[in-house]
């Protein structure tokens, strides 16, 4: 039995993950309350054995529910059954389901027949002809579109109270000949599966490269994916399901970690700036971050806007920061037809990816395509999906009026 069976499926309703997993505790070989850690874990709870254990009594007595489930193929025409998970998110069901007389064909009905959770989805569109009819139950051919529920909330109005409530950080400029550009690009963080601890000898590196000189500007893109998932049940920004962290903390970590950064960088430099780059993990709690932080720090100059690429230019330097997951095949081909105006003068092109968890670079007739490493722990999905960089290290660079000077590998 592999580890994938004790996890929770991709279409999967909690409901029945947790008849799944306590119907095959021996095929599983495992104990109920080994059981009950997986469910406690993957509902974010800490529930006794005994209360998973008496729900699933209850779930069993609950006849027309596990009638529906446990249709043996006998009794159902041949019917060509399909899934889909789509770019966006959405998920696809086209399948036969049964509904009783008694029971409503309404949403809940609907959505636990295909296997989701109504707590966890919402219903996009459904199209539901009979397909077999007898005297106590229909046979429905169904096909739905459903959704991961997103927790919504009025960012503004969370700012607005941030401004009374956040202690803001005013340095007091002293007037000082910096010189240089310093780029701190830190990507694939994933806050979460990583915290505080594990990135404070990075920080402390990171503290003193800062402090080792006065600078005319300092570059901060924040993002690429700094933390792990986009909500509190596990979701990616697409609604994949990957594994879950305590977010609550992860964002506090995050926060902290740029708090020193931006304190820092501000004493030691001319100009800070701060170009929000959103990930594929996290594009709507890492804007949150952003947006705080920049009522916390207001002589940081902030770009927090949505736009999956940023242009960012000093004297004879011009430096484009996304994050990798959409188009990086074709941008270096295209930065002169959407950026030509900003860069034709310029003597340094740089493009800085992150995404893929590994280092590489490419010279392509004067612009640099640079894929940024990680110093992040490879997380379970990454490792199933390759990526996997060989060592484990961030990046920052050092640039002159129109080159690039130095290269720290932190």
């Amino acid at each position: 039995m592999t580890s994938y069976d004790l996890k929770r499926k991709e279409i999967e309703s909690f409901k029945d993950y947790h008849i799944r997993l306590y119907t095959n505790l021996d095929n599983y070989d495992i104990s109920s309350d080994e059981a009950t850690i997986l469910l406690n874990k993957e509902y974010g709870s800490n529930y006794s054995e005994s209360k998973w254990r008496k729900d699933y009594g209850q779930y069993l007595n609950w006849k027309d529910y596990i009638e529906s489930k446990l249709i043996g193929n006998n009794d159902l025409p041949s019917y060509k059954q399909t899934n889909e998970i789509k770019g966006d998110g959405t998920h696809s069901s086209d399948k036969l389901i049964r509904i009783n007389e008694n029971d409503k064909l309404d949403n809940k009905t609907i959505l636990e027949a295909h296997g989701f959770d109504i707590n966890e989805f919402d219903l996009v569109n459904a199209k539901n002809s009979i397909w077999n009819q007898s005297i106590d139950k229909t046979l429905y051919s169904s096909k739905i579109t459903v959704k991961p529920k997103s927790v919504k909330f009025d960012i503004e109005n969370v700012l607005s109270q941030l401004q009374d409530k956040v202690k803001k950080v005013v340095i007091n400029k002293i007037d000082f000949k910096g010189e240089n550009l310093l780029e701190i690009p830190l990507v694939d963080m994933h806050f979460g599966i990583n915290d505080l601890e594990y990135y404070s000898e990075t920080l402390n590196e990171i503290l003193e490269l800062i402090e080792s000189k006065k600078w005319d500007t300092i570059y901060i893109p924040i993002g690429n994916d700094l933390l792990h998932h986009d909500d509190f049940k596990g979701h990616t920004s697409n609604g994949t399901a990957i594994e879950k962290v305590d977010i609550e903390n992860a964002w506090t970590d995050a926060f902290t970690f740029y708090s020193y950064i931006y304190e820092a960088s501000l004493k030691n430099s001319n100009n800070v700036v701060s170009d929000y780059v959103c990930g594929n993990h996290d594009k709507v709690m890492t804007y949150g971050l952003v947006r705080a932080l920049e009522v916390k720090f207001p002589q940081v100059k902030f770009d927090a806007s949505i736009e999956n690429k940023k242009m960012f230019t000093w004297k004879d330097v011009a430096i484009l920061s996304l994050h990798g997951d959409k188009g990086s095949n074709r941008i270096s081909k295209t930065i002169y037809k959407e950026y030509g105006k900003i860069i034709a003068d310029k003597k340094v092109v740089e493009i800085h990816s992150g995404h893929l968890h590994f280092s590489q670079s490419k010279d392509d007739f004067g612009v640099v395509f640079r894929t940024l490493p990680t110093k992040a722990k490879t997380d379970e999905w990454h490792r199933e999906e390759s990526f996997v960089g060989a060592g484990k290290y961030f990046s920052l660079f050092e640039y002159k009026s129109d080159l690039l000077k130095t290269i720290h590998n932190i």
